[in-house]
């Protein structure tokens, strides 16, 4: 499974070089240290996949009513069946909590009555960067 690690903290007078896996980045009187251990023990690039949720409500806790899985392979297609799917997550923070990020919330511009809607719920799309076989 893909890790990274993430350690924030003020930026310090004395200057220590950082690990060849390792990426320093200044911002605003902090110093970000990003050590990307993902690819590295792997000869295969990181690919996005991509999962859009349809949920009841513009909360992340809400239920979910549609679930879209956009595989990285080439070839893939969404599969459309009329049978009751199994879902591997019955809200959208079920999904963070396993490693999704989100990447674009529900356009929430106006006030307006479901009934308008040609849609299906509150879209979510949601990334998670992994090395993908195919």
């Amino acid at each position: 499974m893909a890790t990274s690690t993430l350690e924030v903290g003020p930026i310090s007078t004395a200057t220590r070089s950082p690990s060849p896996n390792t990426d320093l980045v200044w911002k605003k009187g902090f110093q970000l240290e990003i050590r990307m251990t993902t690819s590295l023990n792997s000869s295969k690039p990181l690919r996005q996949r991509l999962l859009y949720l349809h949920a009841r409500t513009p909360s992340v806790f809400s239920s979910i009513l549609g679930y879209t899985p956009i595989e990285p392979v080439k070839g893939y297609q969404p599969e459309i069946s009329a049978e009751e799917i199994d879902w591997p997550y019955l809200t959208v923070h079920d999904a963070i909590v396993d490693g999704w990020q989100i990447v674009q919330f529900p356009h929430l511009q106006a006030p307006f009555d479901d009934a308008d809607l040609d849609v299906v719920g509150y879209e979510f799309i949601l990334q998670k960067m992994e090395v993908v076989d195919g």
